[in-house]
């Protein structure tokens, strides 16, 4: 009779560890600390919070900038006339430098 348990008790072992890594996954995801995965241990409450943090929307992940993006943006602010031709080329030539080193 204690045989029948035995691959249920061998899948939740193979599952714990990849079971976990998502979870951990999802609440950074959500820019939530992975230590939140402990209230689980919370009855009821506990469940209901991490539902809650795993529903929430993602955050935004900034990208750092391209040499080309950064070059359209100066050059953007040079055609809506905030910077003039000689602060163009200056900042052209820093951004240049800049991404050469």
């Amino acid at each position: 009779m204690p045989y029948i348990f035995l691959p249920i008790y061998a899948y939740s072992i193979v599952t714990l560890i990849p079971i976990i890594s998502l979870q951990v996954r999802r609440l950074r995801d959500a820019a939530k600390n992975p230590w939140w995965i402990l209230i689980s241990f919370v009855p009821f409450i506990g469940g209901i919070v991490l539902l809650i943090f795993y529903l929430s929307p993602s955050r935004k992940k900034i990208l750092p900038m391209t040499l080309q993006d950064r070059l359209s943006e100066v050059e953007d602010l040079l055609t809506k006339g905030t910077i003039d031709e000689e602060e163009y080329k200056y900042m052209r030539k820093q951004i240049l430098l800049k991404f050469l080193d």
